[in-house]
């Protein structure tokens, strides 16, 4: 098909389309591959390792790439997800003599701008410096957590199911919700 790519146009290349890569700039094993290190390193950790030990050396931007379109993939699939996931879930309610649950957060500085927060300081001062924004902020994250245990023997029980869900980060922690159907 026309014209070049790069150039906005539209190209047909048989091998794309026989290997399933349509549109994509890396094979599933490289984006595998750097998706799973990007769960456990930076961008640029991940570059670094892969220089070192990987046959394909893809840069902090395409490792980036990768890592942000898998991320909205999930973002508009995460119900589907989560439906499926839990079908295929088997909670073992005979075997469950306890349930337990906690929650517990933490306030986390993130690299994002936000309202300056916190106890107004002793002089007063104009309204524009109460209310700028900052260039980083503190937001909460929160953890939730559901197990099932077992018979309870006196000392401990074997943890039978644990579910977790994490929130991420957001100013007092006001969409918090259990996902988890138990």
């Amino acid at each position: 098909m026309g014209s070049r790519q790069d150039n906005g146009g539209q190209t047909f290349v048989p091998l794309d389309v026989a290997w399933e890569m349509q549109g994509e700039f890396a094979t599933r094993e490289v984006r595998e591959c750097v998706l799973y290190m990007s769960a456990l390193m930076s961008p640029s950790d991940t570059e670094e390792c892969l220089q070192k030990f990987a046959a394909f050396q893809p840069s902090r931007t395409a490792i980036q790439n990768i890592v942000d379109e898998m991320g909205e993939q999930l973002e508009q699939l995460e119900d589907v997800l989560l439906n499926e996931v839990r079908l295929q879930e088997e909670l073992p309610l005979h075997e469950t003599k306890v349930f337990a649950v906690s929650l517990d957060g933490a306030n986390v500085r993130l690299n994002t701008p936000g309202k300056k927060k916190g106890r107004p300081t002793e002089r007063p001062k104009d309204d524009d410096a109460m209310s700028r924004q900052t260039p980083s902020c503190f937001k909460n994250a929160m953890v939730g957590v559901c197990s099932l245990y077992g018979e309870v023997p006196e000392i401990t029980a074997p943890n039978v199911s644990s579910k977790f869900r994490v929130q991420s980060s957001e100013f007092k922690a006001q969409s918090v919700e259990c996902r988890n159907r138990i």
